[in-house]
């Protein structure tokens, strides 16, 4: 069982530098945004090559906030959840959310969409229920 765990260790421990230095890398070099607009680049500029006055092109991507929020719960839970049994795991976690903190503001600086914000309405249905959740725990 001893022998199981400590592969289990490793594994996470390797997963974690993985998401530290790659994950990071690709949403810092903003690699799958670059992709996207050259692909939809190519259809609007074939999509306007009859057309007498070409439209210019748009740029409607938009910082995908609940899917990272959500990837960060999920890498969370694991360092807490291994960082026990081995402890170079909170290291590489530490890295990762020190890098993630910095492309994250920038993102939600530059690249997110300021209409999809709510202004703080969800703020007065959602606080109930937290404290409510508190209260039970």
């Amino acid at each position: 069982m001893g022998e199981k765990l400590v592969n289990n260790n490793f594994f996470f421990l390797r997963y974690t530098i993985q998401l530290s230095l790659i994950s990071n890398g690709v949403q810092l070099l903003d690699i799958p945004h670059h992709l996207i607009k050259i692909i939809k680049y190519f259809f609007h500029r074939r999509a306007q090559r009859k057309e007498e006055v070409p439209k210019p092109y748009l740029d409607d991507f938009a910082f995908d906030l609940g899917y990272h929020q959500s990837y960060s719960i999920v890498i969370f839970t694991m360092g807490i959840i291994f960082c026990g049994t081995m402890p170079l795991i909170s290291v590489f976690a530490m890295l990762y959310f020190t890098l993630k903190y910095y492309i994250d503001k920038y993102n939600l600086t530059f690249v997110y969409n300021r209409e999809f914000e709510g202004g703080g309405v969800i703020k007065k249905q959602v606080l109930p229920y937290m404290l409510f959740s508190i209260y039970l725990f």
